[in-house]
């Protein structure tokens, strides 16, 4: 599995992923039914895309397409549409993956930076393949948002106002908001850091299989460009 945040606050736009991609084998079952199992195997990948025309791409879900690993479905897709804007790329990829024949759910973030209303603006969009629907983030901003293995993140980074205790009754608690509208753009990097980092200790210490690993990839966006903050690299 996997887990990406994307942060949006004033001074830009932060992506953020872990890099661990558990292996799933199909085995005969006795009834001649598939059996899905999860593998000894783990594989580092890249879950961030970057295009050359600052597009960046977090895929989290099922990963092939067409017989494809969903990496190089992408890439092709980048390949043969290399000069799309950050909106353009949200709309004809997510169609694009709507109409191919079985494919498997997934959550995609696009986001980067394009021309709305003559200026130059963030933009964020979120695509669903089961439900075929492209979520526009834009009227939400500042924001953060996560995809994936998000349990933990969930509990943790979801202001709740009350609870029911044992007899029912509504219990209020403080609820401490983000104010994502005052963070600078190292206060969006150290919210999705801390995000996945708190989901791969957390699960280690859980009984469940650990679907989200180090390391962590940093992105940063803003209207002069892009950086990579902390990037998986080979090696040999």
């Amino acid at each position: 599995m996997t887990l990406i945040v994307a942060v949006i606050c004033p001074e830009g736009i932060v992506l953020a992923a872990d890099s661990k991609r558990t292996h799933q084998v199909q085995k005969p079952g006795p009834d001649g039914h598939l059996i899905v199992q999860d593998a000894d195997f783990t594989a580092l990948v890249d879950k961030i895309i970057l295009t050359d025309n600052n597009v960046a791409i977090g895929v989290q879900g099922d990963a092939n397409v067409k017989d494809q690993g969903i990496n190089q479905y992408l890439d092709d897709f980048i390949q043969s549409n290399p000069k799309l804007d950050v909106h353009q790329f949200a709309n004809e990829f997510g169609n694009q993956l709507f109409q191919e024949s079985g494919v498997g759910a997934m959550r995609i973030f696009i986001a980067g930076y394009a021309t709305a209303k003559g200026v130059l603006a963030p933009h964020l969009y979120k695509i669903i393949t089961e439900q075929r629907t492209i979520e526009d983030y834009r009227s939400k901003f500042p924001t953060a948002r996560w995809i994936g293995e998000t349990d933990i993140m969930d509990r943790l980074f979801t202001p709740y106002t009350a609870f029911k205790n044992d007899n029912g009754q509504s219990v209020g608690i403080l609820n401490y908001v983000f104010p994502y509208q005052a963070y600078t753009l190292q206060s969006a990097v150290d919210y999705a850091v801390l995000g996945i980092e708190t989901t791969i200790r957390v699960m280690a210490l859980q009984n469940r299989k650990q679907t989200v690993g180090f390391p962590i990839d940093v992105l940063v966006m803003t209207s002069s460009g892009v950086q990579w903050l902390q990037k998986r690299e080979l090696k040999a």
